[in-house]
C-alpha cells in the first residue's frame, strides 16, 4: 500500500470588491485584473452582502487616495485574494513577497499594473494578511495598521 503525503492546503475566504471609483477605469483594468464580485462603496467596511472568494494564499486590500481640488476627498479600495489578483499572475518573487507575511506598505502601482485614479500618484497602499485567517481578521488587521499614502510627483 502506497501512502502519499499531500501538503495541507489552507483555504479561507477573502472579500472580493472594488470601490465604484474603479468602475470608470475597469475597461483598462480588466486586461490585468480578475473582476471583483462587487463594485461598491462598502468595500472599505465590507459586510455580509459584499461577496467573498476562496483563497489558498493571502487576502489583500489596495487603498489609494482620491483627490479632488488638491485635497484627499475619499479612499478607493480593492479587495481580493492574491491567487486571483492579476489575470496573468505576478512574478514569483513579487507574489512571494505579497503572500509571505502580514504587512502594510506603500507599493508602486506600476508593479501591480494599477491605473491611477488621480494624476501624479505613484504609490498605492497594500495590505496583506497571510493564511489561514478569516476575512473578518483581515478587516481587523487593516483597521489596526492604517497606512496613509502621500502624493508624489
Amino acid at each position: 500500500m502506497l501512502l502519499l503525503n499531500e501538503p495541507t492546503v489552507y483555504t479561507t475566504r477573502c472579500y472580493s470588491c472594488a470601490s465604484t471609483a474603479y468602475l470608470s477605469l475597469w475597461n483598462q483594468l480588466m486586461h490585468h485584473y480578475f473582476p471583483p464580485k462587487n463594485f461598491t462603496e462598502r468595500c472599505w467596511h465590507p459586510d455580509s452582502d459584499v461577496g467573498t472568494v476562496h483563497c489558498s494564499t493571502a487576502c489583500f486590500t489596495l487603498v489609494e487616495h482620491v483627490y479632488e481640488h488638491f485635497s484627499v476627498s475619499s479612499h478607493a479600495v480593492m479587495r481580493g485574494c492574491v491567487d486571483r489578483f492579476l489575470l496573468f499572475g505576478l512574478d514569483e518573487d513579487v507574489r512571494d513577497a505579497l503572500v509571505d507575511r502580514n504587512e502594510c506598505r506603500a507599493t508602486d502601482r506600476q508593479l501591480l499594473h494599477l491605473v491611477s485614479l488621480t494624476p501624479d500618484t505613484d504609490l498605492v497602499g497594500y495590505f496583506s494578511l497571510s493564511k489561514p485567517n478569516t476575512a473578518h481578521n483581515h478587516e481587523h488587521f487593516i483597521t489596526e495598521h492604517t497606512l496613509y499614502i502621500t502624493k508624489y510627483r
